[in-house]
């Protein structure tokens, strides 16, 4: 029997989606048994898991501007001191349980939906023969910061080969970097025929069908959204997804009630078959979180993507730009002007699915777990010794050991500006020569 730990950390929900896409699959197979770790929830006070996840999101939904320009700083750190990032300080607690709960489940393999776990994992090995395969799964467009502290890992899964660059000069190794995709559920990718899904939700099957969906967080504009919506001059059929925001839901019904509008609305709140809305939908207007968006990708439905969100969002929408794979509404392209024109010219929307089919993944999910599972036997014979260490013996040396590669760092950087320094000298000698 194989054995799968997955470390994952609430922080939104698709870092938990990704793991539980996982987590589904790896079940799927025979003689595979999966252990699901949440790790601040598991070993952290309740304030530190409530703040790590909702911390996020109201950062996202009140403080953007800041939140944006502390993200943008931290992107610019050195990658070599990740030994003395904020994110080691975060993890310090949580990595002696995490160790152990590994000797006690003795997985084949680990995955990690966020970088944290990857960070844990890769300061224990720092100081312990960790013999196990280890994989992360990156779950946006881009490499977010911190990732370069998780170096110690074996593989990181990519959503696209564009991150590549970034990885390496981060400190991974070309073939560390595996591009497969972005897992999310298998469902997205079934194709289904678009009538009968109209049909089996009791949709209109001749309206043009949009699919308005800003996530549950709240922030994400959607009730100026849908009143841009009610002005595009066609008749069109509107899917509202609402998610677990309750108020968002009362106040799309409530400008229903006033305003009467000439479209058909199906005004909903939490639901657990979003990919057939989005089977029956001819685009889909929302955030470009990873998730999201690649569930929109792997069903072949254009995203139409607001363009106030955070950095890595934004991120996200710049590779779909650069792809030609989604429409944005500002200042200059207002949400129901942009269906307007797709109405009246249906090859736009066309265009963008012939593109999305250029850069969409959809095995992602099947081929990263067939990609872990081989050659994936894990030895703990040298570890046993550490069942009897106690949490801060084993902190102390992950300490110690963290010290001693920071000081290598150091050395090494300072070693590469001499010779820098002295190249540039050796070429201004040379020019004043000639």
């Amino acid at each position: 029997m194989k054995k799968v730990l997955i470390l994952t950390v609430t922080a939104g929900e698709g870092h938990n989606s990704v793991a539980n896409s996982l987590k589904t699959k790896f079940e799927s197979y025979d003689d595979v048994k999966v252990k699901t770790l949440d790790i601040f929830k598991e070993y952290s006070s309740k304030t530190k898991a409530f703040f790590i996840d909702d911390g996020y999101r109201a950062a996202c939904k009140y403080a953007l501007g800041i939140y944006n320009m502390i993200y943008k700083a931290l992107l610019k750190r050195d990658p070599l001191k990740k030994e003395t990032s904020p994110a080691q300080k975060t993890i310090e607690k949580e990595t002696p349980y995490i160790l152990k709960a590994i000797l006690d489940f003795k997985p084949d393999l680990i995955l990690c939906t966020h970088f944290y776990g990857a960070i844990i994992l890769t300061n224990i090995r720092k100081l312990y023969p960790l013999n196990v395969k280890i994989g992360a799964v990156l779950t946006d467009y881009c490499v977010h910061p911190f990732w370069e502290a998780t170096t110690g890992i074996d593989y990181i899964f990519t959503p696209c080969e564009e991150v590549e660059s970034t990885l390496i000069s981060k400190g991974f190794k070309k073939e560390q970097i595996v591009c497969l995709g972005l897992p999310v559920k298998e469902k997205f990718s079934i194709n289904r025929n678009k009538n009968e899904c109209r049909e089996t939700l009791k949709l209109n099957k001749d309206l043009f069908t949009v699919m308005l969906m800003t996530g549950g967080g709240g922030f994400g504009g959607i009730k100026n959204l849908f009143k841009s919506l009610l002005k595009v001059k066609t008749p069109i059929q509107i899917i509202v997804i609402n998610g677990k925001d309750k108020n968002s839901k009362k106040s799309i019904s409530n400008i229903i009630k006033f305003s009467k509008p000439k479209h058909k609305i199906i005004n909903l709140g939490f639901i657990n078959n979003i990919e057939e809305y989005m089977c029956a939908s001819d685009c889909l207007v929302g955030k470009c979180g990873g998730i999201s968006t690649t569930e929109s990708l792997c069903s072949r439905l254009p995203l139409i993507s607001i363009s106030r969100l955070a950095e890595q969002e934004l991120a996200n929408l710049k590779f779909l730009i650069e792809k030609n794979a989604c429409f944005v509404i500002d200042v200059k392209h207002k949400l129901n002007k942009i269906i307007d024109e797709i109405i009246a010219n249906p090859k736009l929307l066309e265009d963008k699915k012939k593109n999305i089919d250029k850069i969409r993944k959809p095995n992602a999910l099947n081929d990263i777990c067939e990609f872990m599972l081989k050659d994936s036997t894990a030895d703990y014979s040298i570890l046993t010794i550490l069942e009897k260490i106690s949490n801060k013996e084993i902190l102390r040396g992950i300490r110690e050991a963290k010290k001693q590669i920071e000081k290598y760092d150091k050395t090494r950087k300072n070693v590469l500006i001499v010779k820098a320094k002295n190249l540039s000298k050796n070429k201004m000698k040379r020019k004043r020569q000639n």
